[in-house]
């Protein structure tokens, strides 16, 4: 009877489906393949502008979610406008806050250059016209009037002097006159020699002559004012005639930008002051170098620090930032160290991701943006105010606060996509009252899709388009075939395909390394075999120390022979990229008592909650069926022999089941058939997970002691399409040597098992039963 629930070779073998792909199939290319209704959502997302309309993407990880969605969004972007350009610039009226200009795509360096070229321009023509032959001469003139007029005036005085009998003395350090008495200067000792009156008469004049001297030196001083005055008033016209000159370009071409122009006429009034400062020097060396020294102090103050240039954007952006950190993030503004005090200007202001995503679109991978609590608060705190303010973190941090500039805040205009898995979402939903207000879309991609001609022929596509950008070898039909099998063993679906693609392109790799090492020129269905073949053998060291525990009898385990109370079933551990399977023999032992059944893994705290449960399923199907009549007077111990760690799961449950049914029964049980598969309190076989990897495992380690062609594993019917085989394995199930068994209720298991019925089964269960409850009331009375 066990021949009606056999899977066949024709059953189990996934057929090869070769589809032409033709241009239309490429035309109608889908980004995110087999998820049409995450592109609409998406679409729907970006269209709209109201706040808090960002988006968290919940995906695994292997989906290439990133490379698609950048694809995505490069369809969308071509239709938006470039992004605009940003400076910044030196504050004329409070230099420790810089201001930022807005300046349309293109248009910042232009600006730079423009502003940085007419400065220095403005100092050249300044230094040629101020010391040009035609400006000395008026200069000399002007000085020359002053000098005739002055002396005129000191010869005035001399004359006046003389009349009085003094002689007149002028040197750098004032005015003296000196006493003359019969044509001859007198002497300090002849003074003393004249009479009391004329030294009076002496001294009365002398008083007269340095009033006078007085009155003509402010006169010559206000004739040099006078001189000074014009020169400048010259010089002034000149500086002027220039600046404007130079700028004239500059705010013709930037006249509808009224930040732009206001800091032009800025710059304009503080230049014209601070010129002469600057052409100050005599030599002329120290002018060449200061035009050419970038770094000279003079100059710093007439710098633009493009900020941002987009001049090379022809649309809005596309950031994506796996390592979202502070500084990364939002930019920094940096120092510099002189004689241990740190200085810095807004020359030093640095961009961050944001700025470079603004007007666009900023993917963050959600997971690593939160590892950094005060990135993520920033980032709300952004999108909240739409604008980026540079803070001085160093007080957040806890350290010394130092001297900083606070430059203007640019205004932000983007969309933030978060990348992440379900459970982060749900922990920021459930924790962080901002984001929900913030990513108001939530869009989840799909890990697997349906296989059908449309998805296999774009899948045809994206194998071609890879292999072509990545220049691999191309593939062949059949290898794109060997492929999808790939593909629907990840999914675990014979009928789906999965969607990590980058799992696939994993493959494709090393694919083509093996056809470069075997010199083929394509990747075909037996490389792609070779390729996942060196794959799973990396990985292979802990299955082969497993095998090596089963074949040298470590492992306990009855291959062949019938037993009573004991049952070979199967689970899956996961270490690392592989999975590994393990035969578990499971017993169970029953005698009369109230106790039920028992679970010694429970009792010794080496079960999950999902184990335990399976074990009251268990207890809720025998007393259905077989404590009708009367009371059952039971006690059951199971155990997983030779497992000595935390077993959790219900995959196992069916093989707990038929171990009790054989230990009440008394009938042994075929120990060459594994079984994998859960069971509810009705009898009902259930699917369960990894199907496949517990048919490989089984296989590999029954194939160790020899098969025999009569060992096999029994499977949940519901899970014969997850199965999907190898060549090898699919030989010996068509040679007869390795069977697969499917069902979906105990009864079926039974007739794989024994060689009776369930009747059978259920008849010598009863009869015992009946008999332990007969056997208590009797030692009760």
């Amino acid at each position: 009877m066990k021949e009606l629930y056999e899977l066949s070779h024709e059953d189990l073998d996934l057929k090869s489906i070769i589809i032409e792909e033709s241009d239309n199939d490429k035309d109608e290319e889908d980004i995110f393949v087999g998820n049409g209704r995450v592109s609409e959502i998406l679409d729907f997302g970006l269209k709209l502008n109201g706040s808090g309309y960002n988006i968290y993407l919940s995906a695994e990880e292997g989906l290439n979610t990133v490379e698609f969605l950048k694809k995505f969004l490069k369809d969308k972007s071509k239709k938006n406008n470039p992004p605009d350009d940003w400076c910044y610039v030196y504050n004329f009226k409070n230099e420790d806050k810089p201001r930022v200009l807005r300046l349309c795509c293109g248009k910042g360096k232009k600006f730079k250059k423009n502003v940085e070229n007419c400065v220095k321009d403005i100092i050249l023509q300044s230094n040629i016209k101020l010391n040009s032959a035609e400006f000395k001469k008026v200069e000399t003139c002007l000085k020359d009037e002053f000098l005739s007029k002055g002396e005129t005036k000191l010869e005035e005085l001399k004359d006046d002097a003389k009349k009085l009998g003094f002689s007149t003395n002028i040197t750098d350090k004032g005015i003296f006159f000196i006493p003359i008495i019969d044509g001859k200067k007198i002497s300090e000792e002849k003074y003393d020699d004249l009479t009391v009156e004329e030294q009076e008469i002496i001294l009365e004049n002398l008083n007269i002559m340095e009033n006078k001297s007085e009155d003509i030196m402010k006169q010559v001083k206000r004739l040099k004012k006078i001189s000074e005055a014009k020169v400048t008033k010259l010089q002034n016209k000149i500086l002027k005639i220039i600046i404007d000159d130079a700028f004239k370009r500059a705010e013709k071409d930037f006249e509808n930008n009224k930040k732009v122009i206001a800091y032009i006429k800025e710059l304009k009034d503080h230049l014209f002051l601070d010129i002469k400062n600057i052409l100050s020097e005599d030599d002329s060396s120290t002018l060449k170098s200061l035009l050419n020294d970038d770094e000279d102090d003079n100059l710093e103050k007439y710098k633009v620090n493009l900020f941002i240039d987009n001049s090379n954007a022809k649309t809005s952006p596309i950031i994506y930032c796996d390592n979202p950190s502070y500084y990364e993030m939002f930019g920094k503004i940096e120092y510099e160290n002189e004689l241990g005090i740190y200085t810095t200007n807004y020359t030093m202001i640095k961009k961050g991701v944001l700025h470079n995503a603004n007007s666009g679109y900023l993917i963050i991978n959600a997971e690593n943006i939160l590892n950094s609590a005060l990135t993520w608060s920033t980032l709300k705190k952004v999108i909240i105010n739409r604008k980026l303010v540079f803070e001085n973190i160093r007080e957040q941090l806890g350290s010394l606060p130092i001297k900083t500039i606070k430059p203007e805040p640019i205004p932000m205009d983007l969309k933030v996509i978060l990348i992440g898995n379900e459970r982060i979402y749900s922990l920021l939903y459930a924790y962080d009252n901002e984001f929900k207000e913030l990513f108001k879309l939530h869009v989840q991609l799909n890990t697997e899709v349906d296989k059908n001609k449309k998805i296999i022929s774009k899948y045809y596509h994206f194998f071609d388009d890879i292999c072509d950008r990545k220049k691999y070898r191309m593939l062949t039909k059949d290898g794109k075939n060997e492929l999808l099998k790939y593909a629907s063993y990840i999914a675990e679906d014979r009928n789906k395909l999965t969607t990590k693609f980058s799992v696939l392109l994993n493959l494709i790799e090393e694919a083509d390394l093996c056809a470069a090492r075997s010199n083929v020129n394509v990747i075909n269905a037996n490389v792609i075999k070779e390729a996942y073949i060196k794959k799973n053998n990396r990985a292979a060291l802990l299955k082969e120390n497993i095998k090596d525990l089963y074949e040298k009898d470590k492992i306990i385990i009855d291959y062949g022979e019938k037993k009573i109370g004991q049952i070979n079933g199967v689970a899956l551990s996961d270490y690392s990229e592989s999975t590994v399977a393990r035969i578990i023999r499971i017993t169970a032992v029953t005698y009369m008592g109230k106790l039920g059944v028992i679970n010694i893994e429970k009792e010794n705290k080496l079960s999950g909650n999902i184990f335990d449960k399976s074990i009251g399923i268990l207890a809720g199907y025998i007393g259905n069926k077989y404590s009708q009549d009367f009371p059952l007077m039971l006690n059951c111990q199971i155990c997983f022999e030779q497992v000595y760690n935390i077993i959790d799961g219900d995959s196992a449950s069916c093989a707990e089941l038929y171990a009790i049914l054989s230990s009440l029964s008394e009938i042994p049980f075929d120990q060459s058939i594994v079984i994998t598969g859960s069971v509810d309190q009705f009898g009902n076989v259930q699917p369960v997970g990894g199907v496949t990897h517990k048919i490989r495992g089984c296989y590999e380690l029954l194939k160790t002691k020899g098969l025999t062609g009569k060992q096999g594993i029994i499977v949940p019917k519901q899970n014969i399409d997850e199965i999907i085989l190898e060549d090898d394995i699919l030989k010996d199930v068509k040679e007869g040597n390795f069977h697969i068994y499917a069902i979906d209720n105990i009864k079926q298991g039974i007739e794989i098992f024994t060689d009776v019925t369930m009747d059978q089964i259920d008849k010598a269960i009863i009869k015992k039963l009946k008999t332990y409850y007969e056997k208590l009331n009797l030692l009760k009375g």
